[in-house]
């Protein structure tokens, strides 16, 4: 018997799905606001204490959870705005937002 797995991880499907059947409709909407600003905080911790100069992030939560590429890039660079202040190593910070920026719209 084969086993499928939930290999996206989409809503409905396998753990992530138990996971938000269990805590109801309110994890989506409050997992989709603070989870993205978590990742890039967190990643940009690390490049600091690894003395990295540069570090790049794709459109958290844009994949399987389908939250608005725009949305998501407008998250993204409103948080390194807000820490770059406490950068020291950190110099460059690139975006994955091929698409928004080329077209204009997600």
């Amino acid at each position: 018997m084969k086993r499928e797995v939930n290999a996206e991880l989409r809503i409905g499907g396998g753990a992530t799905g138990a996971i938000h059947r269990a805590a109801g409709p309110g994890l989506e909407r409050e997992a989709g606001a603070e989870l993205p600003v978590k990742c890039y905080r967190t990643a940009l911790a690390l490049a600091e204490e690894n003395d990295l100069e540069s570090v790049a992030f794709p459109v958290v939560s844009t994949g399987a959870f389908g939250h608005p590429e725009k949305d998501a890039a407008e998250v993204a660079i409103q948080m390194v705005i807000e820490e770059s202040a406490k950068l020291k190593s950190v110099r460059l910070v690139r975006f994955g937002l091929y698409k928004w920026i080329i077209t204009g719209s997600a």
